[in-house]
């Protein structure tokens, strides 16, 4: 996996599964141009990930371990010399602010629950201070089951070149850009009635969401069905019938 990357999976879908999966193939080439490379693991909560799991050399640091005061020379000796850290998201950005850590030494970062990623939360300025300016960066991998929301992603959406950007900059993938495509071709029928068929529930709220949000397709009316069940998602029978009768 060579380009930045965002899984999304509903909860208990495997995220962290992959992550470990995804941490034990980096972990195959930590040597780079002689110098060694490390992976992060970001997240609020750290039981996430253990040694045991990981069958890597894998440290926990969290904030209340008072990492706040330790010196560059202890972050080289607990920190630099370990595989897999795993820490909250706050604490690499003070280490990268004070000079600690650079990016360059690191292979992976996986930002767990990445929906988080925008104003002045850790995860954003850790992107907007250091990502950007650093030559050789590392991968990044980011995990969520929301991916859609925020006034970030409001802002990104709702005009014609925000939306231009966001496919671009890959925040939009090829198969929902070529269904907004086809969804602007049909502007100047009167009368169309579009069926999208998708294997998960989640998919298709994330179509319903995405097209209502985006002003270049004021043209259709969205919603999505599904079956009934015991499933948080499913829908009652009477919105299941006002959905149909609507359309």
């Amino acid at each position: 996996m060579r380009k930045n990357t965002i899984a999304v999976l509903e909860t208990g879908a495997g995220k962290t599964l992959i992550a470990v999966m995804l941490m034990k193939e980096f972990g195959k080439r930590l040597i780079v141009d002689g110098k060694k490379m490390m992976i992060i693991f970001l997240a609020q909560t750290l039981d996430l990930v253990n040694q045991d799991y990981t069958e890597l050399d894998v440290v926990e640091y969290c904030g209340s371990q008072g990492i706040g005061e330790w010196s560059t020379d202890c972050w080289e000796k607990n920190v630099k010399t370990r595989v897999v850290v795993v820490m909250n998201p706050q604490i690499l950005l003070d280490a990268l602010r004070h000079s600690f850590q650079t990016l360059d030494t690191v292979q992976l970062i996986i930002f767990y629950e990445r929906h988080h990623t925008r104003g002045n939360h850790p995860y954003a300025r850790i992107m907007k201070e250091f990502y950007h300016n650093t030559g050789c960066k590392p991968t990044i991998i980011g995990m969520t089951a929301s991916p859609v929301g925020g006034k970030d992603y409001k802002e990104l959406v709702k005009a014609e070149v925000g939306y231009a950007m966001g496919t671009k900059n890959g925040f939009i993938s090829s198969k929902l850009d070529k269904l907004v495509e086809i969804s602007q071709s049909l502007r100047s029928e009167e009368e169309v009635y579009c069926l999208i068929f998708v294997e998960r529930v989640i998919t298709a709220q994330v179509i319903e969401r995405f097209m209502r949000k985006i002003n270049i397709t004021p043209h259709f009316s969205v919603s999505y069905l599904t079956g009934g069940g015991s499933s948080k998602d499913s829908l009652t029978p009477k919105l299941q019938r006002t959905i149909i009768d609507s359309f």
